[in-house]
């Protein structure tokens, strides 16, 4: 088996680059003058990918995370922005964490919920009954 030099396109020191080149050619795919265009269709694709909501921008003011209510709706919008990727074990890994985190959060808002409940029985006052 005969092994195969890295990619002739000097590095910065000079020397060659280093990476695997291609079966066909004495270059690596981001450096065969052969393969410009599909490089260039690779990072339209990239750029493409790191859009949220189906290519929709990221929003222009940061989310105000004041109350459980709105951070439910923040994790609900990044855990559809997660879903919608392409299946990874990054993705499944992201999945599971905001999952934990949106279960912690509804925890957290019955918790709330009991304590209004319970700060407005105080309020009231005893109730009597005939």
């Amino acid at each position: 088996m005969v092994k195969r030099k890295g990619c002739q396109e000097p590095n910065a020191e000079g020397g060659p680059c280093g990476m695997a080149p291609l079966m066909d050619s004495d270059y690596c795919f981001a450096h065969d003058p052969r393969r410009a265009r599909e490089r260039t269709a690779a990072r339209h694709k990239g750029g493409k990918n790191r859009r949220t909501m189906h290519g929709s921008p990221p929003p222009k003011t940061p989310p105000r995370l004041r109350d459980v209510v709105a951070i439910q709706h923040e994790l609900e919008r990044v855990l559809f922005d997660t879903l919608v990727m392409e299946n990874s074990a990054q993705r499944s890994r992201t999945a599971g964490s905001l999952l934990a985190i949106a279960l912690d959060c509804l925890k957290v808002g019955q918790v709330e919920e009991r304590l209004v409940a319970l700060e407005t029985m105080v309020l009231q006052g005893p109730r009597r009954t005939a």
